[in-house]
């Protein structure tokens, strides 16, 4: 280190001295504080990886972007971010707090809204009549659209369908079970 390199840091020592408090100071020597170092600029790593979190709208997506990632650079990506944590947190947990500092709505939240909507579907579901009007009921609903909807309402009906499937077999499986089954019902209890 050089006399002019020397000089500087001094100077920037003297001018934060100069900004403490008197309790500050008194910390200070007493023990009861410390002085740390913090680097300005992020490590060039953290903005890929912030732009990618940024990105996210899950906390999967988020432990996604993370992936690879041992725990101790995940700390050190959060205090770089002044993210709150604790040392003993999890993984899962570190990434729950990302998604809250980037305010990434949590998921499971918006599946608890889904599995209530899902239940009134299921109540108006149940009081069709026939197999061609509950077809058209589901095929129309805009909440369930992907196969993967279907599975989740069908779950809800505690019907069981292969995930295999294709979408229409699963409809199908579903409008079977529960509206198929009470029209044969019917039929035998009129006959």
């Amino acid at each position: 280190m050089s006399k002019t390199e020397t000089q500087a840091l001094f100077q920037i020592i003297s001018e934060f001295i100069n900004d403490l408090s008197k309790e500050q100071m008194e910390n200070l020597v007493n023990g009861n504080a410390t002085i740390a170092y913090r680097s300005n600029s992020q490590p060039i790593g953290y903005q890929h990886l912030e732009t990618s979190i940024r990105n996210s709208k899950s906390i999967q997506e988020v432990e996604r972007a993370c992936r690879g990632m041992v725990k101790k650079e995940i700390i050190a990506f959060c205090e770089v971010y002044d993210i709150a944590l604790n040392k003993r947190d999890t993984k899962k947990v570190l990434f729950k707090k990302i998604a809250s500092h980037f305010q990434i709505e949590n998921t499971e939240s918006v599946q608890e809204k889904d599995e209530s909507e899902l239940e009134k579907i299921k109540e108006t579901f149940q009081q069709l009549k026939s197999v061609e009007e509950a077809k058209q009921f589901l095929t129309n609903h805009p909440l369930l659209i992907t196969k993967k909807d279907l599975i989740r309402f069908a779950k809800i009906l505690d019907v069981y369908v292969n995930p295999k499937q294709k979408k229409a077999i699963i409809l199908n499986r579903i409008i079977e079970s529960v509206i198929g089954s009470k029209v044969r019902a019917k039929v035998i209890q009129e006959s």
